[in-house]
C-alpha cells in the first residue's frame, strides 16, 4: 500500500475505535469534569488544554503505531517478493 493508503487505514481504525467507550474515555471525561470544578477561569482553561493535548498525543501515538506496522508489513512483502517467502519450501 502507499503511504496514503496506510494513513487511510490508520484513520479507519481510529474511527472504529472511537465508537467504543472505554475506561480511558471515561477517565478523560472525569478529567474534564475535574477541570470544570476550578474557580479560576485561567486554571480551568489550562486544565482543559492539558486534557485535550494529552488526548491528541494518545491519538497521534495510535496513528504512528499503525503506520509503523503498515510500513513493516510492506517491507516484509517486498522482501518476500525478492527473496521468496521463508514459510514456503
Amino acid at each position: 500500500m502507499s503511504r496514503g493508503g496506510a494513513l487511510a487505514a490508520a484513520l479507519a481504525g481510529l474511527v472504529t475505535l472511537s465508537g467504543c467507550q472505554t475506561w480511558l474515555d471515561r477517565a478523560d471525561a472525569t478529567a474534564l469534569e475535574t477541570c470544570a470544578k476550578f474557580t479560576d477561569e485561567a486554571e480551568r482553561a489550562k486544565c482543559r488544554e492539558t486534557v485535550v493535548a494529552t488526548e491528541r498525543a494518545k491519538q497521534q501515538k495510535l496513528v504512528d503505531e499503525m503506520e509503523l506496522r503498515q510500513q513493516e508489513s510492506e517491507e516484509r512483502a517486498r522482501l518476500n517478493e525478492v527473496f521468496g517467502d521463508p514459510k514456503k519450501p
